[in-house]
């Protein structure tokens, strides 16, 4: 009867110990999606994600929407586990593990809908930042347009110029004047010149009329963008597939815990019977 007891409290323990990680990631990411939904400047601004500035801001918008939907129920999963060990109710573990179940198949799901669509959502994104390019970037160092600020700081940190290349802002930006400081037009906006030493305007207007790999970025953004969007991709899979792997332990403990339980009641039943 020691052993048995022993065993229970050790699965209970590591049910709750592995809700713990659950509990915290729903946390940040209920988090991370309410200050993306309601302050997305702030949250490009102080953690200097510049790439969620150049796509279209609705998709980031249903992203922190989902994000709060996700971390939400993983935090109430995990907050339910708890109380569900802790108790040792029957009928909370079997809603638990019910519930589990749903949420895991929901998970494995979603992953396959993503897979499967991920081509789809990638052309979206291309589209969005041509377009944005063509209608609303205007050249401007410090801009006031958001999409043009946030682009100019993506290029000078990305070391990159354009989506595809330099050549887009001639072919496309219509919003960009031109000719803001003299009679010739420009090639490249300011932005996609090399860092330059304090007062160097010779080596800028070089920079903007006749652009060279010396003096420019002329690689457009659209590898750099795909690469970083690459590396959340993968954070997200391994964040996904830690909480995957906690739930089926959890469902797995609490599946035993539930059936000791319930042999238990019958073999208590048993006894009074004999």
């Amino acid at each position: 009867m020691t052993g048995m007891t022993s065993t229970k409290n050790c699965m209970k323990a590591t049910i709750m110990i592995a809700s713990v990680p659950v509990i915290v990631i729903g946390a940040i990411s209920l988090g991370l999606g309410l200050w993306i939904a309601f302050d997305n400047p702030s949250f490009i601004g102080l953690t200097h994600l510049e790439e969620f500035s150049v796509v279209e801001q609705s998709f980031v918008k249903n992203g922190a929407y989902i994000v709060i939907a996700g971390g939400a129920c993983v935090l109430a999963f995990g907050i339910y586990g708890v109380i569900a060990a802790a108790t040792e109710s029957p009928v909370l573990l079997g809603v638990y593990v019910t519930l589990l179940s749903l949420v895991m198949a929901i998970e494995v799901a979603a992953t396959v809908l993503g897979v499967v669509f991920k081509h789809m959502w990638e052309q979206n994104m291309e589209e969005s930042v041509v377009e944005k390019i063509a209608e609303r970037y205007d050249g401007i160092l410090n801009s006031e347009d958001f999409f043009t600020y946030h682009f100019n700081n993506f290029q000078q940190e990305m070391e990159c110029c354009g989506f595809y290349d330099y050549k887009d802002y001639v072919s496309n930006a219509t919003m960009w004047n031109r000719t803001i400081d003299s009679s010739v037009a420009m090639v490249i906006p300011p932005a996609c010149c090399k860092p330059l030493s304090d007062n160097d305007t010779s080596t800028l207007q070089n920079c903007v009329y006749a652009p060279t790999s010396d003096n420019a970025f002329l690689t457009g953004c659209k590898g750099a963008i795909e690469d970083l969007f690459y590396r959340y991709e993968c954070v997200i899979i391994g964040v996904a597939a830690a909480i995957v792997f906690c739930q089926l332990l959890m469902m797995i403990l609490t599946l035993v815990m539930l059936c000791t339980k319930v042999d238990n009641s019958y073999t208590f039943k048993d006894g009074k019977q004999t």
